[in-house]
């Protein structure tokens, strides 16, 4: 073999072993996108889960205040039928 084909035979060997190492870092990679996608999956869904409680929580609060409003209309109406009932008397 010359030296010339010599030479570029090794140049390819080392070529050939850099893209061998860098498919590894690749399935490296992939592998670690993977785990990052499974741990943030849990986050996202409980982040989800969180908004849906916290909308409730606002129905909650509203439907209070509207059974609070309401709350006090039936006491002024209490006092206005006692009120009649007294002047009934």
């Amino acid at each position: 073999m010359t030296p010339l084909a010599d030479l570029a035979l090794r140049k390819a060997t080392q070529y050939l072993q850099l893209l061998q190492t860098l498919a590894h870092l690749n399935v490296q990679l992939a592998q670690k996108a993977a785990q990052l996608v499974q741990m943030t999956l849990p986050a996202g869904l409980a982040l989800q889960k969180a908004m849906q409680f916290l909308q409730h929580l606002q129905t909650l609060a509203h439907l209070n205040a509207q059974l609070a409003q309401m709350a006090a209309q039936l006491a002024q109406i209490a006092l206005l039928a006692d009120l009649a009932l007294q002047k009934a008397m």
